[in-house]
């Protein structure tokens, strides 16, 4: 027997391998440089292989045994362990890409923020995905800046309601402000209005009370002497009017003096009794001892005949 030598041309197979390699250590290079980590899970016996990046990320260390899906299941944050598995689920059994954004808990207690991408890889004869590849990367800084931006714009909110409330208050002082400044000016025109008229009515009553002087003065009767004095006590109740309204008009001020107020209430009752109606019967009860205010004549006039 001879042995005879074969040879065959492998420079296309060794070519093909050197551009695998090649492919395979650019994709290495480009999951380091974003920082991920890469994982591949057998979904018949739920059993992952990570790289040293994914052992990171989920804060695990490398026992150099096979990892079980539990192990990485128990890192995920309690509040978004239900949600992440539901959706993994609904990714394996939908045969959709599977993408989620999850916490984990490192063994020091820090919490970071990552977000899982992956799909289906390789199905049985009946279609169903017997494994699953993915990438998983950290976004804690990200979700650090969206809480940031968050509380800033809840406190700007806040801001903006304190000082819409502000304003609304501010514009209730300004009505309220403006609403007594429209009050004053009419007082004012009222004032002056008042004044033209108390001008006026002491003119009146000058002429009036001058003819009552002069006719008491001429009549020697004493009923139409009585009924004059009545007359005069009128005007000067008139005057003491006119002098109110140059007081409310600004233009005249009060005058106070040493007063007999038992004289004044009597005055007072004799005019109105020529005013009330007859079937009205006006008493009083006066002190018997003199009795002295210190007042505007007028002004207690005005206050007992009110």
């Amino acid at each position: 027997a001879s042995l005879v030598p074969e040879a065959h041309d492998i420079t296309a197979l060794k070519k093909i391998e050197n551009a695998l390699k090649e492919a395979e250590t650019r994709l290495r290079l480009a999951y380091e440089a974003a920082g991920m980590g890469t994982w591949d899970w057998n979904l018949t016996n739920d059993v992952l292989h990570w790289s040293d990046k994914q052992f990171e990320l989920f804060g695990v260390s490398n026992l150099e045994e096979p990892m079980h899906v539990g192990r990485a299941l128990a890192n995920i944050h309690p509040n978004d362990l239900e949600r992440v598995k539901k959706a993994n689920a609904a990714s394996v059994e939908g045969n959709q890409q599977f993408r989620e954004e999850f916490r984990v808990i490192h063994g020091d207690g820090e919490v970071r923020w990552l977000v899982g991408l992956g799909c289906s890889l390789n199905y049985d004869e009946g279609g169903k995905p017997k494994s699953m590849i993915g990438v998983n990367y950290d976004i804690t800084d990200r979700k650090n800046l969206e809480l940031q931006l968050t509380q800033s714009n809840l406190e700007l909110e806040a801001r903006v309601v304190e000082r819409t409330r502000e304003l609304e208050q501010e514009m209730l002082e300004r009505q309220k402000v403006q609403n007594e400044l429209t009050h004053l000016q009419r007082l004012e025109t009222i004032g002056q209005l008042a004044g033209g008229v108390a001008h006026d009515f002491n003119n009146l009553l000058a002429v009036i009370g001058g003819n009552l002087e002069l006719a008491m003065i001429r009549t020697a009767d004493k009923r139409v002497s009585n009924l004059l004095h009545e007359a005069l006590q009128a005007v000067e109740a008139g005057a003491s009017l006119n002098k109110r309204l140059l007081s409310f008009a600004q233009k005249s001020s009060l005058q106070p003096v040493n007063i007999d107020v038992n004289n004044r209430i009597e005055g007072a009752k004799q005019l109105l009794k020529r005013t009330l109606n007859k079937n009205v019967r006006l008493e009083t009860q006066l002190s018997p001892d003199s009795m002295e205010a210190f007042a505007d004549p007028g002004e207690l006039d005005s206050a007992i005949l009110n």
